[in-house]
């Protein structure tokens, strides 16, 4: 089983081959688990390039790349927020009934 593990996190594909052919059921949930987080963090990224201009920095200096990191992902925690209160399971109300607000 230790040998199973170790093989989830130095080559993914064998690990799914071994985890679907019946192997360890726990070593299969922790496989789907990263490709979850692989595929979320994809698709931050996509969002901070396409609508935050994430990749839009064309400077000379650490100084100023590191700037233009902070203030993309700044902008893009506010964003997830809105949107958190936007698409709230509540329509943007809480539950006893008053508006949400966000930051």
């Amino acid at each position: 089983m230790a040998d199973l593990l170790s093989t989830v996190h130095t080559d993914a594909s064998v690990a799914f081959v071994r985890a679907a052919q019946g192997g360890d059921r726990g070593a299969f949930e922790q496989l789907v688990s990263s490709l979850k987080d692989r595929w979320r963090t994809e698709r931050i990224f996509e969002d901070l390039k396409g609508e935050l201009g994430f990749d839009h920095f064309e400077g000379r200096s650490y100084r100023g790349w590191q700037h233009h990191v902070s203030v993309a992902l700044c902008c893009y925690a506010f964003v997830a927020g809105e949107r958190a209160v936007a698409f709230s399971p509540f329509g943007g109300e809480t539950r006893d009934g008053t508006e949400q607000v966000a930051a």
